[in-house]
């Protein structure tokens, strides 16, 4: 009930990471990098309970960027509302890995954020390769890191 207000968005998001993490390599053959985007009310958790873990993989280093609302103001925390260009200004002059990875719910059906830009619109600024992601991080993870030979 209350996956919609973002809370229990955070909770299933941590329990369904832990469930699947062991589904992850502990290793990678070659150095990658990965950057994840976030909403202020889920950076904490995601710095307390997935980044460690995901550093733990040998040649994996996941960064963390918390875009502050500055299109709807800085009382809205959730992933779900942030704006393409509060993510372009977060993500300016910060070294990012070589995925971006968006939360899923930032952009709607059409792939549009709430400001009118598209995910393209922030690839072509950033010059890296940005992707949605699922609402399952390992399952996103698994999609984009090259399988250890």
């Amino acid at each position: 009930h209350q996956i919609e207000n973002g809370v229990g968005m955070v909770r299933k998001f941590l329990d369904d990471f832990k469930n699947k993490a062991g589904l992850l390599p502990s290793s990678l053959e070659n150095k990658q990098s990965v950057t994840l985007v976030s909403g202020e009310l889920a950076s904490g958790f995601i710095v307390t309970q997935i980044l460690d873990r995901l550093n733990k993989i040998k040649n994996l280093q996941v960064d963390l960027v918390t875009v502050k609302n500055d299109f709807l103001g800085e009382s809205v925390t959730v992933s779900g509302l942030l704006s393409g260009s509060d993510i372009m200004r977060a993500l300016k002059n910060k070294k990012t890995g070589k995925f971006i990875i968006l939360p899923h719910n930032c952009l709607n059906a059409d792939g549009f954020f709430l400001d009118g830009l598209r995910l393209n619109d922030l690839g072509k600024k950033s010059g890296v390769k940005i992707i949605q992601g699922s609402y399952d991080l390992v399952d996103t993870l698994l999609s984009i890191l090259p399988e250890k030979k």
